[in-house]
């Protein structure tokens, strides 16, 4: 690296460094550099501590995965809370429409103009789905729980839950 201690280099070294030569000393001090400052945009963005955690953890998985998109010359701040803010964005999309499935559920369940119609529909179609697919998409949609829990409970990482629960949803769209 440089002779100087790492907490001397700059953050375009460091990256520099770890574009290279895949070096983890380097990724973890710009990680720890930042993380506190992206935590607490998150959390001003997202209003919610997990999502925040969430936000910020893909953020640096980003990083990793693109880092050859990351051009040492430039600064690193602004490319890196670039990433973090269209993350949050699309968190918060994500968020919305999370919200007006759920609302869509509790209606469909509480709908008595349509003689209970609606919450038929809502149970046909959870009962085509497979046995794994209807049990996340209750853990997410009916009984609420994020995708932290939903890890947690099916013992998957965090991102293999996300993408259940998103393969599950498709398939409700587009069922096979």
């Amino acid at each position: 690296m440089t002779d100087l201690p790492i907490e001397n280099v700059s953050d375009e070294i460091l990256m520099g460094q770890f574009c290279e030569k895949l070096d983890e000393d380097a990724f973890r001090a710009v990680a720890v550099r930042y993380y506190d400052s992206a935590l607490n945009i998150a959390r001003s963005k997202l209003g919610n501590e997990a999502l925040a955690q969430d936000a910020v953890q893909e953020a640096f998985i980003r990083i990793v995965k693109h880092r050859k998109r990351y051009n040492p010359s430039k600064l690193f701040a602004p490319w890196f809370y670039t990433i973090l803010n269209n993350i949050c964005i699309d968190f918060r999309r994500r968020e919305v429409r999370y919200r007006e499935t759920l609302n869509d559920f509790s209606n469909a369940q509480e709908d008595k103009s349509y003689g209970g119609y609606l919450k038929n529909i809502v149970r046909d179609l959870l009962d085509s789905l497979s046995r794994a697919d209807k049990n996340i998409l209750m853990l997410r949609y009916i009984d609420g729980l994020s995708f932290a829990e939903i890890s947690k409970h099916s013992e998957c990482s965090l991102d293999a839950a996300k993408k259940r629960v998103q393969r599950a949803l498709r398939r409700v769209k587009t069922p096979e």
